[in-house]
């Protein structure tokens, strides 16, 4: 299960049935996550390579969303 966490909800589930891989968050980003944050919004990622591609940070930018990384 992947779920963003906010203050008060969880938002933007979704259930695998298998390992999570690179390939697999692309489909998260586009179903869940992307429509979920609200403009202003802060996106915690960890320093998985998904994470960091040129098309999560435009996906997640174009939503009105920030990226912070948390220090390896």
């Amino acid at each position: 299960m992947i779920a963003a966490l906010r203050h008060d909800p969880i938002d933007a589930p979704i259930v695998i049935d298998g390992p999570i891989t690179g390939a697999m968050f692309p489909l998260y980003r586009e179903s869940q996550l992307v429509p979920a944050p609200a403009d202003g919004d802060i996106v915690i990622l960890n320093t998985f390579g998904s994470h960091k591609s040129t098309a999560a940070r435009k996906a997640i930018k174009a939503a009105g969303a920030r990226m912070w990384f948390p220090p390896p």
